[in-house]
């Protein structure tokens, strides 16, 4: 599921999905590496994908917002826009 939005100045971009698996995190948790639903010995992926992506809204000024909890995860974008 994503919906997108303007809200007070700001792009939203909103990312849901459902995902299997007993793990939880949040945006604090994001670093480079970072592998929620890994054990350290099954890489199938680098993990930087969601670090650069915090990395670049955080660069402009943006807001980035992750949850997975409950089989949900969400990843909220919030980025300034001007419209001249």
């Amino acid at each position: 599921y994503s919906d997108t939005r303007l809200e007070n100045d700001k792009f939203v971009l909103i990312l849901r999905n459902h995902y299997q698996g007993n793990y939880a995190f949040e945006t604090d948790d994001i670093t480079p590496f970072f592998q929620a639903n890994r054990r350290s010995n099954e890489m199938e992926n680098i993990g930087l994908g969601l670090y650069i992506i915090k990395q670049w809204v955080d660069s402009i000024n943006g807001t980035f917002k992750v949850e997975a909890n409950n089989n949900l995860f969400e990843v909220v974008i919030k980025i300034p826009v001007s419209i001249v």
